[in-house]
């Protein structure tokens, strides 16, 4: 019978950033919602962060100490790409593509509660697709938060675009404090600007104090 490997979770090393960025470039640009409405709406004026740059943001976040990884066998098969933001921050955040920016900034300004003076924000988190649905995503944000707690870092805050990571987030028991409809979210002409996100219907602004 053959026998599973063991996941561990931890920082990730500098030596890892590499493989970081390419399991987010091959996994999370090409499943995350907002991402793939963009590109099926065939939008090529507004490309993607180019590897080099999205290879800098991992290893910010590596020195930051904020780069989460899920290792099985000393492979990455998941990670959680995080940083230390203040609200003004928050606001000025880097994002994939322009009009998610917007999108967030527009869902932050409808937040039904003060945000805290500084939080922790999940800006990604991904899993390997052979590795999707054994829990992983969920152990390393529970080790995210716990590393949170420890360092006294008051709240976590994450964008969550789907009804998967949305789930996974409220059962780690992040509340959703901001909703926009992707239905309802439309430009100045009244159309509509997330197309073919189905089954995903809305982004949520989600919360936790730790």
């Amino acid at each position: 019978m053959e026998m599973k490997s063991e996941v561990n979770y931890g920082h990730a090393l500098m030596t890892e950033a590499g493989g970081i960025t390419d399991l987010v470039m091959s996994d999370f640009f090409t499943m995350e919602p907002l991402c793939l409405s963009i590109q099926k709406q065939g939008i090529n004026d507004l490309k993607v962060d180019s590897r080099g740059k999205l290879l800098q943001a991992v290893q910010k976040s590596i020195r930051n100490n904020t780069c989460f990884v899920a290792k099985k066998s000393e492979s990455i098969v998941g990670t959680i790409i995080s940083e230390s933001l203040t609200l003004e921050e928050y606001l000025n955040m880097n994002t994939v593509y322009p009009q998610m920016k917007v999108l967030f900034q527009y869902l932050i300004g409808k937040r039904s509660e003060p945000m805290p003076g500084n939080f922790l924000r999940i800006r990604i988190i991904t899993v390997s697709k052979n590795e999707q649905q054994q829990g992983i995503a969920g152990k390393l944000t529970d080790f995210v938060l716990r590393w949170a707690k420890s360092e006294k870092i008051g709240a976590a805050v994450t964008e969550a675009t789907g009804l998967y990571s949305q789930s996974a987030f409220e059962k780690r028991g992040m509340k959703c404090i901001s909703e926009v409809k992707y239905s309802e979210y439309k430009d100045a002409n009244g159309e509509v600007i997330f197309k073919h996100t189905h089954p995903h219907s809305s982004v949520k602004l989600m919360l936790i104090k730790i």
